[in-house]
């Protein structure tokens, strides 16, 4: 009987199509719900330090958050997009490097977006806040990560 379910294998393997995997698809740590997209999000983060070329910075991926500010950013060139988002109880500061032609092409105020980001601390004039800075982006409703309502005001001492 075993000769006759290999060549059953067989057979059968040789109707499987194989399709190409996405490529470049973003490594990504954790999805995190927009009810987890809290401030606390930090202390998880601080339990994987130190970060470095062996433990890289965890990236997270979290769906439907909404542009509500954007503004193109950068000393001379203003290639860079900083956003504020909404999503779950909180107002987010955004960063995306290198990114200010997406928005003029791809996005608006009022999108709802998905994102593949790290989660860092910003800290100016003795304030410390947290902040996103993504690595991409796409519009909600797609089936996965990306390829390369009144809110609270985000908390401002996270210490």
């Amino acid at each position: 009987r075993l000769p006759e379910l290999l060549q059953n294998l067989e057979d059968l393997s040789a109707t499987i199509e194989l399709t190409e995997a996405k490529e470049n698809l973003p490594d990504i740590d954790a999805e995190i719900p927009l009810s987890y997209l809290t401030p606390d999000l930090l202390k998880v983060i601080d339990v994987f330090e130190p970060y470095g070329e062996g433990n890289p910075h965890l990236q997270f991926f979290s769906k439907d958050l909404k542009i509500i500010a954007a503004e193109a950013i950068g000393k001379n060139d203003k290639k860079h997009l900083k956003l504020t988002l909404s999503g779950g109880k909180y107002k987010w500061p955004a960063l995306y490097w290198n990114s200010a032609d997406k928005m003029e092409q791809y996005f608006s105020v009022g999108d709802r977006v998905d994102l593949v980001y790290q989660m860092n601390r910003n800290t100016f004039n003795g304030m410390e806040t947290a902040q996103i800075v993504i690595s991409d982006m796409e519009r909600s409703g797609s089936s996965g990560p990306p390829q390369q309502t009144s809110v609270e005001q985000m908390p401002t001492n996270l210490a």
